[in-house]
């Protein structure tokens, strides 16, 4: 979990499943922010967001080993591209994630990226207006929100499924 409070660039701890004290694994930059994170299928990494709260203002994604406590940057720090809510496959091989412009009124799109040990592919877009992805079991497909607002200004929320076999 992150410990992020008012005034506070707060950690990333994790906590054992049996309960107990928790564990500082991951102190941000000063003035940085943890935000949403994610563990990985076999419970050895952490992939989550830090936002830079001085400048550059950004967001990045980044993943901790928690083997060997090394970080390692899936995205950079941008403050063109914010993605958020990273969700690993079941096979480790890829994380989704939304991504959007804060510069610019946009939905969020759903972002895969391929994973190989220490390597990072370029986020590949799968679809517009989609945010907080989610995995099938045999990963598969990706549940996700779809938003969408009508000419007179109300928003329509469903729930999707995109089949990366059907590419629908």
């Amino acid at each position: 979990f992150n410990n992020s409070g008012s005034g506070s660039s707060g950690g990333l701890y994790t906590i054992p499943i049996t309960g107990g004290t928790a564990t500082l694994v991951y102190t941000p930059a000063p003035g940085n922010s943890i935000f949403t994170q994610g563990w990985s299928p076999t419970a050895d990494s952490i992939a989550f967001e830090e936002a830079s709260n001085t400048s550059p203002y950004g967001v990045s994604l980044k993943m901790l080993a928690l083997s060997t406590n090394q970080t390692s940057i899936i995205i950079p720090t941008s403050n063109t591209f914010h993605s958020q809510y990273p969700v690993w496959s079941r096979h480790g091989d890829r994380i989704a994630i939304d991504g959007y412009n804060p510069n610019v009124i946009a939905q969020p799109a759903v972002y895969t990226i391929a994973i190989l040990g220490n390597q990072f592919g370029a986020p590949v877009k799968l679809f517009d207006n989609g945010s907080f992805p989610a995995w099938s079991p045999d990963d598969s497909k990706l549940e996700y929100y779809y938003s969408q607002e009508t000419k007179s200004q109300q928003i329509i929320q469903s729930v999707y499924s995109y089949d990366f076999t059907s590419r629908i």
